[in-house]
This record gives structure tokens, C-alpha cells and sequence, in this order.
């Protein structure tokens, strides 16, 4: 799980919830049906770690869109009482003491129709830009090369988009396919506002985001690979038009301070597949930057 704060809205799990279900909303969905397809997709039940993210972020989207389920309301007053779906909150004292604060005013908000709730749109179609195995360059303002590689691909023709893992490879040209593959992966030691990005930079980019900036991406190879790397149990979700910044970023942080990347990992160790060793070194290093996070939002 990723957080930037104690919001409802300001982890990964409940920002994803929120963005399928008026997604499902717009395609005329009933609200039972979306229900259904999202805990048929995020199986809360067997993944308590995000049991209290997945029922907050239901009964948001329900709450907006004009038609809350009573179950959705006492699922998030489960977890209130009893704390499930709540650990790593359960860690710190004092964040968990926030935390139920934030759920209980929740609770007491929704209790209470919302006076206008969100009206269905009219859906234009935006499928993903790119496939699964695009080896892509990027042209930031500087007229620099920066170099990704699209591992996933949401094949929604509504609203599609790609999961791409970054190269740290800055370049005044075009690279070869084996250059890039022998290439680290970006690290951030920031990662932008709030840290949402601290880490191995990779992350889902929905196909809309893309499009004021996609003239300056342009795919320079094409791979073949049936599995990778998992660096966290969560999605983080990019802005494509940020991407510079973050370059930008790392790059003034390292003239003065030393990174704390753990690992070298490059793009050619990335796509050999599953590693459950290093996988939980991985996840591991990403629950520390996600204890650190949530420190600093508690502080604030």
C-alpha cells in the first residue's frame, strides 16, 4: 500500500477504486455490478492489507455517485471496531489513532446522501498507447533522451493504458536494445511530491495522461519476456507530464547526497522473471519507504 496521506482518497488501493468504479459507472453499470466486479478483481476478503482501503474506497465511489449500499457502510465500521485491514497503520500508535479518526468522520459524512451526486458521462474511447514489450524513448525539455519499457498493457479501449519500468540512461541520442537492457533501473531518492514515487521508478500510466506529451515518446525496439520483477504489493500511479521533474530531481540529488538504492537491478534482470528471494528484499525495502512516508504525513 502507498499513501501521500491520512485522506480518504490518499492511498493507492482507495484512488484506484475510485478511478474503476466511475469508470464502470460511465458504461452504465448498477451500482451491485461494480460492486461485484471489483471484489471479484481485488479479492479483499484474502488480502486483508487492503480489506480497510478496498470498503472505504467502495463506499466513496457509492456515496458520490448517489447510491450507498448498507453493506458497504458496515464493512468500514468492521474495520473500525475491530481493526482489520488496519495493520500497517497498527504499527504506530499514534497513526493509528489518525487513522480511525479519519474512517469514524468518514462514516459520519456519508451518513448523509450527498446533495449532488455524480452524473454518468459520456465516454470517448482511449486505448493504450503501447504493448506489452514497446522499448520506448521519451524527449524531455532538455532535447535528452530517457528510455522505458511497457511491461503491462490495460487492454480497455475506453481507457487503456501501460505499465512501464524506467531506465536510469540519460542520453543525447537514441540507444540500442541491448544498451537498454543492460541499464539500471531508475532509482528516486525523492520521488516527487509527498515521496508518491520514492523507489524503483516504474508505474501505471492511464492512455488519457499521455496524450498532451505523446508526440515526444516513440517506441525504438520491441521484447519478448513472460514475466518480471515485483517490487511492492502496490500500483503507484504516474503523471506521464512529471516525468522530467522527476529525472530532474534525482538528478540535482545526487550531485550533493548519496542514493540509498539497496540494489542494482538492471532491465534485462527485471524481465528474468520471479525471484520470491529477492522479491521480499524488494518488498520489503518498499514497506520501509512507505513506514518513512507515512511518518512524515503524521508529523504535518
Amino acid at each position: 500500500m502507498g499513501a501521500w496521506g491520512t485522506g480518504i482518497l490518499q492511498n493507492d488501493t482507495t484512488a484506484d477504486i475510485w478511478a474503476e468504479y466511475k469508470h464502470l459507472y460511465n458504461l452504465s453499470h448498477s451500482v451491485t455490478e461494480i460492486r461485484k466486479k471489483l471484489e471479484n478483481e481485488y479479492n479483499p476478503d484474502n488480502d486483508e492489507d487492503e480489506y480497510a482501503d478496498f470498503w472505504t474506497g467502495i463506499a466513496h465511489s457509492q456515496w458520490m455517485c448517489g447510491e450507498l449500499e448498507p453493506e458497504s457502510i458496515l464493512k468500514v465500521k468492521e474495520c473500525i471496531e475491530t481493526g482489520k485491514g488496519l495493520s500497517l497503520w497498527k504499527e504506530n500508535e499514534k497513526d493509528y489513532k489518525k487513522r480511525i479518526k479519519t474512517l469514524t468522520e468518514f462514516i459520519e459524512k456519508i451518513q448523509k446522501p450527498k446533495e449532488k451526486p455524480l452524473k454518468r458521462k459520456k465516454i470517448t474511447l482511449c486505448p493504450a498507447y503501447f504493448t506489452k514489450g514497446d522499448i520506448v524513448s521519451i524527449q524531455l525539455e532538455s532535447k535528452q533522451f530517457i528510455f522505458a519499457l511497457a511491461f503491462e498493457q490495460e487492454n480497455d479501449e475506453i481507457d487503456g493504458g501501460n505499465r512501464f519500468v524506467f531506465s536510469s540512461l540519460i542520453s543525447d541520442s537514441l540507444i540500442s536494445v541491448e544498451e537498454f537492457l543492460n541499464s539500471e533501473i531508475m532509482y528516486l531518492d525523492n520521488g516527487g511530491d509527498h515521496n508518491y514515487h520514492q523507489g524503483y521508478f516504474w508505474s501505471q500510466f492511464q492512455a488519457r495522461n499521455m496524450k498532451r506529451k505523446i508526440k515526444r515518446t516513440k517506441v525504438i525496439g520491441k521484447i519478448t519476456f513472460d514475466d518480471y520483477l515485483g517490487f511492492s504489493n502496490s500500483v503507484p500511479f504516474g503523471d506521464w507530464n512529471n516525468i522530467s521533474d522527476l529525472y530532474s530531481e534525482q538528478i540535482k540529488f545526487q550531485k550533493s547526497n548519496n542514493t540509498r538504492k539497496p540494489f542494482k537491478i538492471s532491465i534485462k534482470d527485471f524481465i528474468q522473471g520471479e525471484n520470491k528471494e529477492f522479491e521480499l528484499k524488494l518488498l520489503k525495502h518498499a514497506n520501509e519507504l512507505w513506514r518513512e512516508q507515512l511518518k512524515k504525513i503524521n508529523a504535518t
